[in-house]
């Protein structure tokens, strides 16, 4: 009977799943994405592969090797990408230092070009801006109204087409409406955790509040130690398949880590008070942990400790389910032995019986 339920609770999970992901446009199919919020490439960092992002703005200070494909209310481009550009947005901007090694394609409200461009520009937009210092190495075709400052140097031809305008005019969207998709797809896949598997997401909870420390240590070796198995596992070839798979369940285990870490602080926070419930926990953990990562400088290690903590109560709850299945179960007494304990078949009969 147990696993008749375990299997159902399975095949629930993974519908859910499915949905969710599904509602994640090229969820798996980029080496990095993200959906919802602010994305932001850090001067130093290098993201090694494409980067697709949905969110209320896509920053890049550092520097992408691949191609950028971005649906946002605005992206900026202030450090380096080594492929092409794709956007559709509310503004895309190449600043001074910003340089794009390929083609840049965007319909925007606006765009803006003072950096470097070594391919072809294809922009659809109400304003078209080539700054003083902007440097188009390939061609220029557009469908608005273009200002092209004395310095802008363009090496190819600068065409009107009217046909851009059909696919690239988009509207200005605004970063909120991203911003709330991105909260809504995560609260959904959590609120999807917490129904399919109610006692072991309490138990992730509990041990939060037990030992926090603990919990986000044992994150923090899951967070370094699963990729530096993978890379141990693809330095043969017989590894290469499993490192395959890895990287997808890592990236998976990364998620549940994202929005259940959020779920624990939320439990963690009410413990203190005389309020309790797992969906209020998971409403307090969003917002208090959400409201926090908007602090500036510091508000990713807000978000890092939540994902160490979701992570470590996770690995934890997995550890603790292994070493249940080892362990012999309490026998189950018959029903009705328990009522007749101390009751002789000999014994006489009372009075009036």
């Amino acid at each position: 009977m147990n696993s008749r339920i375990s299997t159902r609770k399975g095949v629930i999970f993974l519908i859910a799943l499915l949905v969710v992901l599904g509602s994640v446009p090229g969820l798996a199919a980029a080496d990095r994405t993200q959906a919802g919020g602010t994305i932001v490439v850090e001067a130093g960092e290098t993201v090694r592969g494409d980067l697709t992002a949905m969110g209320g703005s896509v920053v890049i200070r550092g520097t992408v090797t691949g191609d950028v494909r971005a649906f946002a209310g605005s992206v900026d481009v202030e450090g380096t990408v080594r492929g092409n550009v794709e956007g559709a947005a509310g503004s895309v901007t190449v600043g001074q230092s910003g340089v794009v090694g390929g083609d840049l394609s965007a319909g925007a409200g606006s765009i803006r070009v003072d950096g470097t461009v070594r391919g072809d520009l294809r922009a659809g937009a109400e304003t078209i801006t080539l700054g003083p210092g902007a440097v188009v190495e390939g061609d220029v075709r557009y469908d608005g109204k273009l200002n092209r400052a004395a310095g802008a140097t363009v090496g190819g031809t600068v065409t009107r087409d009217s046909s851009i305008g059909g696919v690239s005019f988009v509207p200005s969207i605004p970063s909120w409406t991203l911003d709330v998709y991105g909260l809504l797809v995560n609260l959904a896949f959590a609120a999807a955790l917490l129904l399919v598997f109610p006692r072991f997401t309490d138990g992730m909870g509990e041990r939060t509040v037990g030992s926090p420390g603990r919990t986000a240590g044992a994150g923090l070796i899951a967070l370094i130690g699963i990729p530096v198995l993978l890379i141990a596992f693809a330095i043969t070839i017989i590894g290469i398949p499993i490192t395959i798979m890895g990287i997808f369940v890592f990236a998976l285990l990364l998620w549940i880590g994202f929005v259940m870490g959020r779920y624990v602080v939320g439990t963690w926070i009410l413990s203190y008070t005389d309020f309790e419930g797992r969906w209020a926990a998971l409403l307090v953990g969003f917002l208090v942990v959400g409201l926090l990562a908007l602090v500036p400088f510091v508000g990713w290690v807000f978000d890092l400790a939540a994902l160490l903590l979701g992570l470590g109560a996770l690995v934890l709850g997995f550890r603790a389910s292994y070493r249940a299945r080892g362990e012999p179960k309490e026998p189950v007494e018959a029903e009705g032995e328990a009522g007749d304990e101390g009751v002789s078949d000999d014994a006489e009969p009372q009075p009036g019986a």
